[in-house]
């Protein structure tokens, strides 16, 4: 009973049709897993660096220590989603992340980000996502289709 409503609650939950990999098959599992043998320069090994660096982050970044201070929001409105603007954190150690909800880029500019932010992650970099045409900026102004970007103010992150 309990496989079953698993399997209907995702169909249901996700609102997926049709046919659904079977959370109880072993080569969905299977299929699932990290494999090691991506070969460099792969959009699979650039998920993997990304993944890597994200729980790196995880670990050492205070600002995603801080479970107090967090908020969201969308921008411009919830009519017309462009981003979802995400703080974590207080003063110097405080990140924020960007996300992109768009095929296509947006501009930040009307955002007024601090001038003291220093982009420590694109998620559309070339480590990360080596098929990207190398248009990710390096500053903050502009964030790439469906990209996240994460500012800290500080320069203290390892």
């Amino acid at each position: 009973g309990l496989i079953e409503s698993v399997r209907s609650g995702r169909r249901r939950d996700y609102e997926l049709e049709g046919e659904l990999p079977d959370p109880q098959s072993e080569s969905t599992f299977l299929a699932s897993k990290l494999k090691w043998s991506w070969p460099e320069g792969s959009f699979e090994a650039g998920l993997r660096a990304l993944y890597r660096d994200l729980l790196h982050a995880r670990q050492t970044w205070p600002a995603l220590l801080d479970f107090n201070n967090r908020s969201a929001r969308i921008w411009p409105n919830n009519e017309q989603p462009q981003l979802l603007i995400m703080e974590r954190g207080m003063g110097d150690d405080s990140l924020l992340a960007v996300f992109n909800l768009t095929s296509q880029r947006v501009d930040l500019t009307p955002l007024q980000l601090p001038s003291s932010s220093n982009v420590v992650l694109r998620t559309e970099s070339k480590q990360y996502s080596p098929t990207t045409d190398g248009d990710a900026p390096s500053n903050a102004h502009a964030v790439l289709p469906y990209e996240c970007i994460v500012m800290q103010r500080s320069s203290q992150l390892q």
